[in-house]
Formats: C-alpha cells, sequence, structure tokens
C-alpha cells in the first residue's frame, strides 16, 4: 500500500494517494511513517491545508512521530494559503518535539510572510 500512495502523492494524485489510504486502513493495515508522509505531501500538493493538518493529528495519535518532512508538509501548505498564524503555530510545535527545521520549512514560512506582507514577523 505504502508504494502506491507514494507513487500517487508523486504524480500529484491526491485522489487516488486518498483512496489507497483509506482501503489500506479498511483492510486492517496500519500505515507507517512513510505512507503518511505520502499522504500529507499530497494533501498539501493539492492546497488542503486543513486536511493535512488532520492528517498530522491521525498521525500523533496513531504514536507515529511526525518527522521534519511532515512538519514541512503541513507548514508548507498553510503558508502559500497564507494562514500564517497556522504556520507558525506548527513551526512551533515542530521546535517543541525536538526537530530541526530544514531549509525548506524556512523557505515556506519566508515565502508565506513576504507573500501575506508580513514583513515584521
Amino acid at each position: 500500500y505504502t508504494a502506491v500512495i507514494t507513487a500517487f502523492a508523486r504524480s500529484s494524485n491526491h485522489v487516488g494517494a486518498l483512496s489507497t489510504y483509506r482501503k489500506m486502513k479498511s483492510a486492517g493495515r496500519e500505515p507507517d511513517v512513510i505512507a503518511m508522509n505520502a499522504v500529507l505531501d499530497s494533501l498539501a500538493k493539492a492546497g488542503d491545508a486543513e486536511g493535512a493538518l488532520s492528517c498530522l493529528k491521525e498521525m500523533k495519535a496513531a504514536d507515529l512521530a511526525p518527522t521534519v518532512v511532515s512538519y514541512s508538509a503541513v507548514i508548507g501548505s498553510f503558508a502559500q494559503a497564507g494562514e500564517m498564524d497556522q504556520a507558525r503555530a506548527l513551526l512551533d510545535e515542530m521546535l517543541a518535539s525536538g526537530l530541526e527545521p530544514d531549509i525548506i520549512v524556512f523557505n515556506s514560512i519566508l515565502k508565506g510572510y513576504s507573500q501575506t506582507g508580513d514583513a515584521e514577523a
């Protein structure tokens, strides 16, 4: 399942990724971090920031530790939507969990603030 979800996500087919993810869950298979990150990335690329956040919460509820990749996708999605308060809250959560943001996270935050015109942030 993970390979198929990842393939759909890489081809920007979020419908296929979500459908396969749901099939995986209904078959009694629990996703791993790689599968969850692929779903997060797919939702983020589709512009579904709330869906990506919901997936991140589901990941944590399943005792799967989010990675920099996990946070990067969700932060980037909120930043792209101009929802910088949420993007910043997720960055703070990421830092509190002990993860170090990478250049992708910083670029997403900077681009989001630039697009919203908030140079003071």
